[in-house]
């Protein structure tokens, strides 16, 4: 699941998936406001049409004329697109990072599945 700048991490591991031959089922869930929002979705079509293995969701959170399952915010999209086998991996703005590892074990997500960049520890200065 990525939002703004997060993508590019994400995509770049589906990229390296694809070079090592990879086939295990993904789906990249890719929060914006609107379609147009979208950040680089033609090549994320490409990627998309490259990989059958590849599933690409955008999650469009003020778009009224997005499909059902793309609307609403990337984690609940991403929720309703989860399979019990899968791990997921959070990659976005601060925002969107915030309450996502709860939301996640809510829904039933186990623990060592869930990944989420680490975010750098505040100095404390005497």
């Amino acid at each position: 699941m990525a939002g703004d700048t997060g993508l590019a991490p994400l995509r770049a591991l589906v990229e390296q998936a694809a070079g090592e031959g990879g086939r295990q089922r993904a789906t990249l869930v890719v929060g914006a406001r609107t379609f147009t929002e979208l950040y680089d979705a033609v090549s994320l079509d490409r990627l998309q049409c490259a990989h059958d293995w590849l599933t690409l969701v955008p999650a469009l959170s003020h778009d009224s004329h997005a499909a059902p399952g793309e609307c609403g915010d990337a984690l609940t999209v991403a929720l309703d697109h989860l399979r019990p086998d899968q791990d997921v991996l959070v990659c976005g703005p601060p925002a969107m990072l915030a309450g996502s590892r709860l939301r996640l074990l809510a829904a039933g997500v186990l623990a060592d599945r869930v990944h989420l960049p680490r975010l750098p520890q505040a100095r404390v200065t005497g």
